[in-house]
């Protein structure tokens, strides 16, 4: 309705000045234009505001699920560390995997018990709260089994697990939502 540099040096103005200084202002700048009365020059500052703020609000929560997901990425290499992340399986419920510099076979439960371990370090290093109910949170949301019973899936499905947790510390992108996820709705 108006020329949109009218509007762009009302939005100018209204930074030091009143309404009422931006229409006059306005008049004197461009006396032949149809001019906005003081209630739309009002109306374009509320907007202009709340397109501000908007713009703040989604730069913080961006900002913000970065940070989560690195967190994220950071657990699943401390659950992975360097011998699950070199894991391999070989034949059957047999694995190997590099353990101090050399490949070393493991069977079902040895690879089961590796990550309950790695599961225990990270709890004692972080919250108990921060693995479970942040990063087991995400991956209940990649797969089904995962949320109907956590460790069962670890001791039935160990490989699994292990890609799963090795292809999201690649992907860098958690589906679901966590109680820190939440919070940015």
């Amino acid at each position: 309705m108006y020329p949109d540099k009218i509007k762009k040096r009302a939005l100018e103005l209204i930074r030091d000045h009143s309404v009422r200084q931006v229409y006059t202002q306005l008049a004197k700048e461009f006396s032949a234009a149809k001019l906005p009365d003081e209630d739309t020059i009002k109306r374009w500052e509320d907007e202009a505001g709340a397109q501000a703020l908007r713009e703040r609000q989604e730069a913080y929560v961006k900002e913000h699920k970065q940070a989560h997901f690195a967190q994220l990425v950071d657990i699943a290499n401390m659950l992975l560390g360097e011998e699950l992340g070199s894991l391999l399986n070989v034949k059957g419920e047999t694995y190997s995997l590099i353990e101090e510099g050399r490949w070393v076979d493991k069977d079902k439960s040895e690879l089961t018990t590796m990550i309950e371990s790695n599961i225990d370090y990270i709890c004692s290093i972080l919250t108990s709260w921060e693995f479970f109910d942040m990063f087991v949170k995400h991956l209940e949301h990649e797969n089904e089994e995962i949320k109907q019973d956590f460790y069962k899936y670890i001791k039935d499905k160990p490989l699994e697990f292990v890609n799963l947790v090795r292809t999201l510390a690649q992907r860098k992108v958690f589906k679901g939502k966590c109680p820190v996820c939440e919070e940015w709705e």
